[in-house]
């Protein structure tokens, strides 16, 4: 094995599934501790949220990344990484990579297209919490007043499909990893996420991804795994928010090229060489599956095919909240998605 490596945030399975086919020993801390990461390596759940974590989060010479929420905390990560060496993007670069007038102003000088984060009085927009995190708390502005700007800000909305592009930034160069079609919209909100479906090809297009991947990089010195999401409008890909971390679709590129994305980050941190890039061998479906009402977590779901982040029996998971992920795999999109219809049938007869 290559040793521990520290994982910290919202939902910490899948990546310590990729830190295992990394050859890694996952330590975990998230806010669920479900069946299959508590299967994966140690982990505590955050019972009071990230507030937890300045008293539970060891000092050590071994290396530590954080998912999904942490990069709202730009502050309370550099407290950390100064307890042990951190894979991921500094404070400091969350600062200029969480600011959306920052990272538009950099691409805008480069030409590259942003859409309009304050635009004109007329155009469709949506209200986007300055600190949100999947989609969480976006809503279509009606007009009138606008929150203060350090909670929330204004960006013109963009017709199209929402997709996502993983990628990988070293001292030299940025890789692409893939790009993921995105599932919207639950009992979180009307553009929270809800999944993924990729890798999609991208042709020629994916150069103009690359390099806005290369200046957003260049211009925070993010160092590791990011997503960019994006709209994809008329062969455009517009950038409307940046990930800057592991992100919920690592895993969909993970599963559909066999390259653990933990991989991507050890090298991006000179522990180890730089994987060798591959074709994607299949295409990969996952789907959040939330509760609809207050949901007692019943027996035998772990011995569903396809079924992960899976509770603990007798969980009680309130409404709104996510019980479960459905992932599946096909030769196509379609033949992907007929998985999920598949494991949507079996868990409803469980649940």
């Amino acid at each position: 094995m290559a040793g521990c490596l520290l994982i910290v945030g919202a939902s910490a399975r899948a990546c310590a599934e990729s830190a295992v086919r990394a050859g890694y020993e996952p330590v975990s801390f998230d806010l669920f501790c479900d069946q299959d990461l508590l299967a994966l390596g140690p982990a505590t759940r955050l019972e009071a949220g990230y507030r937890d974590l300045d008293r539970m989060f060891p000092a050590g010479g071994e290396p530590w990344m954080y998912t999904g929420g942490l990069e709202n905390q730009p502050r309370l990560v550099d407290r950390l990484a100064a307890r042990r060496p951190l894979w991921g993007i500094s404070g400091r670069a969350l600062r200029c990579l969480r600011r959306p007038w920052r990272w538009c102003e950099s691409l805008q000088a480069e030409g590259l297209p942003v859409p309009a984060w304050a635009n004109a009085a007329g155009e469709p927009s949506l209200l986007k919490p300055l600190s949100g995190a999947g989609g969480k708390g976006i809503i279509p502005w009606a007009g009138g007043r606008l929150p203060p700007p350090w909670r929330a800000f204004r960006q013109r909305r963009i017709v199209g499909e929402p997709v996502a592009s993983l990628f990988c930034a070293f001292a030299n160069r940025v890789e692409l990893l893939g790009t993921t079609r995105q599932i919207i919209g639950g009992p979180a909100g009307p553009f929270s996420y809800r999944g993924s479906v990729g890798p999609i090809d991208f042709g020629t297009a994916a150069d103009g991804l690359r390099r806005l991947g290369a200046v957003l990089a260049a211009q925070s010195g993010a160092l590791g795994l990011f997503g960019i999401d994006g709209i994809l409008a008329e062969g455009r890909f517009v950038p409307v928010e940046v990930n800057p971390r592991y992100t919920a679709s690592a895993e969909v590129i993970e599963m559909a090229t066999g390259i653990p994305t933990v991989a991507w980050q050890a090298a991006a941190f000179g522990a180890s060489p730089a994987p060798l890039p591959r074709p994607p061998a299949r295409v990969v479906a996952k789907e959040i599956v939330y509760a609809r009402q207050d949901t007692t977590v019943p027996d035998g779901l772990a011995g569903l095919p396809g079924l992960a982040d899976i509770p603990v029996p007798g969980e009680i998971v309130p409404a709104g909240w996510p019980i479960l992920t459905m992932r599946a795999a096909g030769a196509t999109e379609d033949e992907a998605e007929e998985g999920l219809r598949s494991c949507r049938e079996a868990l409803a007869a469980k649940l």
